[in-house]
């Protein structure tokens, strides 16, 4: 689907406005896995488990024993675990969404934790591809960053209600950042630059807006992430070699990235010395063994749930305990020791790279406060004037949504928002919705409520027989 797609589908679920969209061609592959998948579920139901629930039971009496099993006899078993660790992993423990329940994001965010926490976000600073807020709070906790910007509208509305490290929210698309030359001391992308088809331009984009002597953090895929999959590898060896292909396209297509293509050490290096950087740095991170465990359990889950990230949704305490024991005993030592591991090997899952911009003209600095007044057209580098409901282009006169206060600055942004208005006017677009969305944006964008409710909700499940009911309502 592309990003005009994408935001326009965003925009009628927003807005509850009945919209086609067109038929988006799947790939075979794809559309095989599916099959395949729809088949497993069918097939799981028939079984004394019978549900996602009695699964990732399963999941969890059979391989946290197996891997902790040979997880005790390894030769490294009794490496000392840094304190920080385990400071991180509770911090972890009490943040919002699926992170503190998901055995792949466990890892991978106190990883991301470890090598972010070094780069110092000297303002003004920019995130491209926040999403909605709650990984970064996490890693940057303690930090404040000036922009966070993502392409999604649904997710920038969620960051700007539960994010707590930035300042500001625009709508960016990394391919077309819209702010002027050199504007930003600190450039940070925490794996988001694997969901665009061309990351040389990102690259360049965000070259271009950095200032001379600035700093850019970014983490990415590495060439090693495909073959470090364990479920594909599990099909072949079983003989369906087809089949695991199959679901390498189908784990990419699930996580929105527009490409199955990764790159290299010496692909960085060599296209950021091109771009005009300095003090290159990268490192792999995310050992294969911890990379082949964390994915074993999220590929299963991938497999047999309705959504990805099913587990983290659960609230059993059975299984949030197994979690977390798991997450100690197994995680922390092989987290404490990825750096030493991928260094030694020369590979990983993902790649930390960090450089900074040649200092070879003079610099400017501008107040956090005058940031947004730095903005300019993607399309045409023109002037932009805020108008009530709208940010106008004064020399293309493209036409911007403005939702919730969000300026979203992107192509696909204008073109959805063109298309809301074509077919329900500029005045009737609240009308549209229904009076329970209306009710639902309230309660959402209304903080004290968020927390009574919450609290409501904690208090019912600290009782059996009620808490039982609300594990049924949300599938389990």
């Amino acid at each position: 689907m592309s990003l005009k797609d994408y935001n326009l589908n965003e925009l009628c679920n927003y807005y509850n406005i009945e919209c086609s969209l067109p038929n988006q061609r799947i790939d075979y592959g794809i559309e095989r896995f599916y099959k395949f998948r729809q088949e497993f579920l069918k097939l799981l139901k028939n079984t004394h488990y019978g549900s996602l629930k009695g699964f990732l039971q399963f999941q969890f009496d059979i391989l946290p024993s197996l891997i902790k099993a040979a997880n005790r006899i390894d030769a490294n078993y009794d490496r000392k675990v840094p304190e920080e660790m385990r400071y991180a992993l509770e911090i972890l423990k009490e943040s919002k969404g699926f992170i503190p329940l998901n055995l792949m994001r466990i890892p991978l965010e106190l990883l991301h934790y470890h090598y972010f926490k070094k780069i110092p976000c000297k303002e003004p600073s920019l995130e491209v591809g926040c999403g909605n807020g709650i990984v970064s709070n996490y890693i940057f906790k303690g930090n404040r960053i000036t922009v966070g910007s993502d392409p999604s509208i649904l997710s920038m509305i969620d960051a700007k209600r539960d994010g707590k490290v930035h300042r500001h929210y625009i709508g960016i698309d990394g391919n077309a950042i819209p702010f002027s030359d050199a504007v930003f001391n600190t450039l940070i992308a925490v794996h988001s630059i694997d969901h665009v088809s061309d990351r040389k331009q990102v690259l360049s984009e965000m070259s271009r807006v950095l200032q001379p002597g600035g700093w850019m953090a970014i983490s990415d895929l590495s060439e090693y992430s495909v073959s470090f999959l364990p479920l594909p590898g599990i099909l072949q060896n079983i003989g369906y070699s087809d089949l695991g292909d199959d679901f390498i396209k189908y784990y990419f297509h699930n996580g929105g990235l527009d490409t199955i293509e990764t790159k290299s050490p010496d692909w960085y290096s060599k296209t950021l010395t091109e771009l005009g950087f300095e003090d290159i740095k990268i490192s792999y991170f995310m050992s294969e063994r911890l990379a082949r465990i964390s994915f074993l359990f999220f590929s299963f889950e991938l497999l047999a749930a309705e959504r990805s990230f099913a587990l983290a949704y659960t609230n059993d305490r059975y299984l949030k305990k197994q979690i977390h024991s798991f997450a100690e005993e197994v995680y922390l030592p092989l987290i404490a020791e990825d750096p030493n591991i991928c260094s030694k090997e020369n590979k990983g899952f993902n790649l930390f790279v960090q450089a900074r911009k040649k200092v070879n003209t003079r610099s400017n600095s501008y107040l956090e406060e005058n940031i947004l007044k730095l903005m300019n057209c993607p399309l045409c580098k023109g002037l932009l004037s805020i108008e009530k409901d709208y940010i106008s282009c004064i020399k293309c006169a493209e036409k911007y949504p403005i939702i919730e206060d969000i300026y979203f600055i992107t192509p696909s942004a204008a073109e959805a928002y063109r298309y809301i208005l074509e077919q329900v006017g500029n005045k009737k677009i609240y009308k549209k919705m229904s009076l329970k969305k209306r009710i639902l944006m309230f309660l959402l964008n209304s903080k004290v409520l968020s927390i009574f409710i919450y609290k409501i909700i904690s208090f019912i499940e600290t009782f059996p027989i009620l808490r039982k009911n609300i594990s049924k309502f949300y599938g389990g």
